[in-house]
This record gives C-alpha cells, sequence and structure tokens, in this order.
C-alpha cells in the first residue's frame, strides 16, 4: 500500500490570507518509520530563499508556538484524510512576529528539527513577509493530508476511527506502536468498511522493518499465523482493526462436479465458498438449464460493533425498505437514514427530508416516500450516491388521482417502476404507477380494483423467480349482493389487473392478523396470537404454497426481507436461528447468536444481509453482526428439466486451508511525500 503526504499552511491576519503548499521533509519519515508523532509546534523563521527537502532546521528560525489539533478526519469513507492544526493570537500576542516561513514541530525548543516547510510567496512566486501588529488577531493554520494509493485489489484501511491513519498524519494516536496479525472470517468485499475486534482473537506480533528511500519510508510488519484458514486477514494497533485483506480471491478456485437432486421449489443447493458456476445441466439429457445464482448463510460473520452514531434504541421509530437496504430512524425530530452496500452501512445525507405532516415513511430499493395527513398526501425521494434528495410529482397522466389512501404501500420493479398502492375512502384498491426521471416521480398510469371492499394492500419485491407485484386482499367482498367473499386481485410491474380470484390464501392472511406484509417471494401474516399452529403464516410466490412456520413455543419471531432468515425467541431468553432458502424447511444455524454478543437483545432487524442487535441496556444500543454468506444455492431452475441436475463450479481454496498448510503474512506501507 502507497500512502503520500502533503500539507496546506493558512494564515489569517489583518483580513487577509496568506496560503502556502508543499511537500514534506525527510525528517518527517525518521518518525514515521518509528510510528512516532511529530505535531504539536508550530515554529517560525525569516528565512526566504528555497530549500529542498532534505531540510532539517528552517533556514532562519525567530520563534516557536504550540499548536493544537482541530480536526483529524481518519474514516477512510468520509472524504479526504487529513489532521488539520492551529493557533491563535490575540490582538496583544507575539507583536511584532515577522516571518516568511513555518514549520511543523514537535519539540518545544529552539530551532528544533520540523518536518516540512512553507514559504509564502506572492503570485510572481516571490517571498512575501507576514507581520503580527499591536491590535491584529491571527491564526495559523496548518493541514496534513493523507492520499491512499492502491492498484485496486490490495489491503484496505478499516473505516471509522482509524487510529493508524491518525499516527501516520503526526497525532499520539497510539499507546502501543507494535501491530498484530490475526485472521478473521468476514467475507464482505474487499472494501473500505467498519470493522469490529474479532470474538475470539488470536493474535501475532509482527516484526518490524524499516528502510528510508527517495523522498519516503518502507515499513515492512511480518509475522507467522501458523496452522490456520484464512478467510481475511487482519492487522490490528491497540487491539483495534485497522487495516483488512479479504483472502478468497488470493488464488484461483478449485474445479468441482456434482449431481444434486433437485428441490421442490426448483432449487438445488451447490457447495459452501463457491467462486463461480461454470455449467448447469439436466444430468439425463445433457441439456442446459437456465438459473440465477444466490448465497445464503447458516452462521454468522464476525462481530461488527455499532453502526450508528446517534444513540438509536429499539424504541425509536424506525422504518426499513421493501428489500431491507434502507433503514431510517427519527430521533430528536430528525430524520436520519442509512443504505446497507455491500455489506457496508454508511448514513445517507437526508438534510433534504421534511419531517412535517409526516405520519408513515415507505421504501423500497432507493425510493423513499413520506405519507403525509394533508395534500398532496405523499412525497417522494431518491437515495443518490447517499444523498436523499427530493422528487416533484408528475401526475399529468394520471389526473385526479388522488393518494389519500390507506394501507398504502410501495415497491420497484426490476425495470425500475414505481408501484404505489392503497385503499381509498370508498375501499377501493388504488396503484400508481410511475418512473424516475431526472428529478421527478412521473407516473404513467393507475389501475383500480373491480370489486370493493378491499380491506388491505400489500406489495413483494422483485426477485430471482418473480418481479414485483402490488396484492389487493378482501375477506368480505360483495359478490352478487352477498359479502364475505375472500378475494385477491393482484396489479404486475406493466399495470396489468388481474382477474379477482377466490383464495383461501386471503382468509388465511387476514384472519386473527396483527399485520400482513410484503417481502421478496412471500406474502406473510404476522399473527396476533397462536393461529392455525403458527405465529406466522405466509404463501411463496408464484407457487402459492404456504407454508405457516412451525410452532415451537416461541414468543416472538422475525424473519428477514428476504424471507431466508428466522429467529425465535423462546421463555428462558434463548432464541433459535434458523435459515429457510427451501420453503417448508427450517434448517439451524451452525452458531447461536447468544455466543457473539454478551447480552440479551431486545429487538432484531435484518438490514440486507447484516443483523442489528438491539441492547437498550448496553453503551452501544444497537450492534451489528454480518450474516456469513458461504453457502451456494441456484434457484428459479426450469420446472420441466429432470429432478437431478449436474453442476460444474470452482470452490474457493483460502489459504491455509490445505493438508499441512501454513500462513505468514507480510505488510508493506510505502510513505512519500507527494508534490
Amino acid at each position: 500500500m502507497r500512502i503520500g503526504l502533503h500539507n496546506k499552511c493558512e494564515v489569517f491576519v489583518n483580513g487577509k490570507i496568506f496560503t502556502a503548499f508543499n511537500t514534506m521533509h525527510k525528517t518527517v519519515f525518521e518518525k514515521i518509520k518509528n510510528l512516532q508523532p511529530y505535531s504539536g509546534y508550530f515554529a517560525f523563521g525569516i528565512g526566504s530563499s528555497e530549500m529542498d527537502a532534505n531540510a532539517e532546521k528552517l533556514e532562519d528560525f525567530c520563534a516557536i508556538y504550540a499548536c493544537t489539533t482541530e480536526t483529524v478526519q481518519n474514516n477512510v469513507l468520509s472524504g479526504d484524510i487529513f489532521a488539520t492544526r492551529s493557533v491563535s493570537f490575540g490582538v496583544n500576542d507575539a507583536v511584532g512576529l515577522e516571518f516568511y516561513e513555518i514549520g511543523l514541530a514537535s519539540d518545544n525548543v529552539s530551532n528544533p528539527n520540523v518536518y516540512n516547510r512553507v514559504r509564502f510567496l506572492d503570485d510572481d512566486g516571490n517571498p512575501v513577509k507576514i507581520t503580527k501588529s499591536s491590535g491584529d488577531e491571527m491564526v495559523v493554520r496548518m493541514t496534513i493530508y493523507l492520499d491512499i494509493q492502491d492498484n485496486g485489489d490490495g489491503a484496505k484501511f478499516v473505516a471509522g476511527d482509524n487510529k493508524l491513519i491518525s499516527q501516520l498524519l503526526g497525532e499520539n494516536a497510539l499507546s502501543n506502536t507494535d501491530l498484530y496479525f490475526d485472521c478473521g472470517a468476514n467475507l464482505q468485499p474487499n472494501e473500505p468498511i467498519y470493522r469490529g475486534s474479532l470474538k475470539n482473537p488470536n493474535p501475532v506480533l509482527s516484526t518490524k522493518t524499516t528502510r528510508i528511500v527517495d523522498d519516503g519510508v518502507v515499513l515492512s510488519f511480518e509475522g507467522d499465523l501458523g496452522a490456520r484458514t484464512a478467510y481475511e486477514f487482519l492487522v490490528f494497533a491497540d487491539s483495534k482493526p485497522v487495516i483488512r485483506l479479504n483472502g478468497l480471491y488470493l488464488r484461483g478456485g478449485t474445479s468441482k462436479s456434482a449431481v444434486i437432486a433437485k428441490n421442490t421449489n426448483n432449487t438445488i443447493f451447490v457447495d459452501s465458498y463457491v467462486s463461480s458456476i461454470s455449467s448447469v445441466k439436466d444430468n439425463g439429457t445433457d441439456a442446459d438449464i437456465t438459473y440465477a445464482s444466490e448465497h445464503y448463510a447458516h452462521s454468522f460473520g464476525d462481530f461488527v460493533g455499532c453502526p450508528f452514531e446517534a444513540a438509536f434504541n429499539s424504541s425509536t421509530q424506525r422504518y426499513k425498505s421493501k428489500d431491507g437496504g434502507l433503514i431510517g430512524f427519527v430521533h430528536n425530530s430528525t430524520f436520519y437514514l442509512y443504505q446497507n452496500e455491500n455489506l457496508l452501512i454508511r448514513q445517507v445525507d437526508a438534510s433534504a427530508f421534511s419531517l412535517s405532516n409526516v405520519v408513515q415513511v415507505l421504501m423500497a430499493g432507493d425510493i423513499v416516500i413520506s405519507k403525509l395527513n394533508t395534500s398532496p398526501y405523499i412525497k417522494a425521494y431518491v437515495v443518490r450516491n447517499f444523498y436523499l434528495e427530493s422528487l416533484t410529482l408528475d401526475q399529468t397522466a394520471i389526473s385526479g388521482f388522488s393518494f389519500n389512501l390507506s394501507s398504502l404501500d410501495l415497491t420497484c420493479s426490476k425495470a425500475g417502476k414505481v408501484m404505489i398502492g392503497g385503499i381509498d375512502s370508498n375501499n377501493v384498491g388504488q396503484c400508481a404507477i410511475g418512473k424516475v426521471i431526472e428529478d421527478s416521480l412521473v407516473f404513467e398510469t393507475s389501475v383500480s380494483t373491480t370489486i370493493s371492499p378491499m380491506d388491505k394492500a400489500v406489495a413483494t419485491y422483485h426477485n430471482n423467480v418473480t418481479d414485483s407485484e402490488l396484492y389487493f386482499i378482501t375477506i368480505s367482498a360483495c359478490i352478487n349482493g352477498i359479502s364475505g367473499f375472500s378475494r385477491v386481485q393482484v396489479v404486475d410491474a406493466d399495470g396489468t389487473l388481474s382477474t379477482p380470484v377466490g383464495q383461501s390464501m386471503a382468509y388465511d392472511l387476514m384472519t386473527n392478523s396483527a399485520g400482513v406484509y410484503g417481502a421478496g417471494r412471500v406474502i406473510y401474516s404476522q399473527k396476533s396470537s397462536l393461529y392455525g399452529g403458527s405465529m406466522l403464516n405466509s404463501y411463496f410466490l408464484p407457487e402459492l404454497v404456504r407454508f405457516n412456520i412451525p410452532y415451537e413455543d416461541e414468543i416472538k419471531i422475525w424473519v428477514s426481507p428476504d424471507f431466508n432468515y428466522c429467529i425465535k425467541q423462546f421463555s428462558g431468553n434463548t432464541f433459535g436461528v434458523t435459515f429457510m432458502v427451501n420453503y417448508a424447511t427450517l434448517t439451524s444455524f451452525e452458531d447461536d447468536i447468544l455466543t457473539h454478543i454478551s447480552f440479551v437483545p431486545d429487538d432484531f432487524e435484518f438490514l440486507k444481509d447484516t443483523l442489528l442487535i438491539f441492547n437498550d441496556a448496553g453503551a452501544d444500543k444497537i450492534v451489528a453482526i454480518n450474516l456469513n454468506k458461504s453457502q451456494c444455492y441456484l434457484e428459479n431452475l426450469e420446472s420441466g428439466v429432470g429432478n437431478n441436475i449436474k453442476v460444474e463450479y470452482k470452490k474457493f481454496s483460502p489459504l491455509g486451508s490445505g493438508v499441512n498448510e501454513k500462513v505468514k503474512m507480510k505488510l508493506n506501507l510505502m510513505v512519500k511525500g507527494e508534490r
């Protein structure tokens, strides 16, 4: 990994701003090679001639003053990496101080070693003398920038408060400058992520060698990790992970072949740690089979820690998107929004969101809709590059359509169609379909159900098997003057309304229901009490296979947005965690959630492939743990093919997984002055 250092110095005096830039001097690399701090003081001088980066002193020292650290931005996900130090002079301070040059120093001595040296020049390149006169206030501010450069597949700094980055910026951030190596099992992509400490660490102290190079220093750390499987490599400083590398892709996969029996819902389980699928064929006819590949978890990954800065807890009003990619909190009259993208939870700038008259927030994909208690009854937003942008509503094509609806629900189709549906004051189901075009949500068509009264509108979210649809459900339809008929009408992503169908599904979902929800290819009902031998009834689409999650004396139940995972809480504060990728089958996780945490959870929320765990009694009210999506399955297999499927694939071969393999780790950090 290569790191560049450069700096900017600004002087504010007598209504003027003087700015200078330069590279770092070689003296700073003598400090960095030992991971020592190099901040604390500004040295001033009256030298004005040009000097190179080999200089150890100012040209002509005259004064030194202590500086304070204003800001350290050491989070690689928050933009530029820098540390800013400053010193302020009042009207009666340092009167008569004159200088052309300033350097950053770590020792309060006369004519100290300096680690940079800035000269102030005019537009023609001539030296400028700055004078601090009586009656003038003056502020001197110096910012050291760190530029991280890699080739895209090397180790990454861990996001968040990274103390190693602070140390490289000159701060006294580490109590121990030794670095330790360890292996983890976090399968997130090789990107900067927030990373908690290991549950069961087994660190190895690294040995360090250094060498000064032209305009910089190379720090090499080595450690022998021994006989262990390295899914992930981690570097620790002060017991906190500061650098990580996903180790799965370090060598090619091993070729495998298997004949696997197809499940009743046209899925097959392939293997763990599958890197790629090369061929899927009917084992009887050798004909190619179309499929969709997915990965699921049957165990937990490593503990992530708290992904939120605000003090949310299980009582904080929260909203989750239909696909689980967004979660919003209303806290202290402010709307906070977070997005989980590639298992990375980042805050979205939601300053454009207004809470005025909001009674509900609906989210699907990157669309956010606030339901209002006054006209126009909804506001629309879109998430772009972690900013929530307001959208104008264009209802020209559906003039007269009102969003004054109850049972409102929202979804987005594979083609980006936005579907918003609910029940109007006449108990008729209404659905508006539109698309985001630049800064507008343009509605293209609207659909009304042909029967009433409708009781519920609920949307599913697109997946490998089906596209998004909006379901209108009633158990009180009036047919030929007789009420009490169960009926379902469906609006698909093209705006086509199905013929009303009498179905037991409507009755099963609505009876004794505390809530009916759409989740991927599933519509499910949370029961207010035990009903039909289950606390939760569901229908898998498009097969309309009913599955009542078996009752096992649980007192509470949670399911993930994709309906792949289920958590049950039992009396005595025990929890059962299962995956149910193949419908009508619950399979227990390999590990217990309580082995990863030291408290009894108050609540859970699935945010895509991250589980949020609420701990209202702890300092961190919400912590997160990633699901270890190491298992591969294929779905949407053609129903007409034979029951035995031949799969050719490659499987990851992590370092250390082979017989008698041992793992060593070496980290090279090159820190150079950027010109």
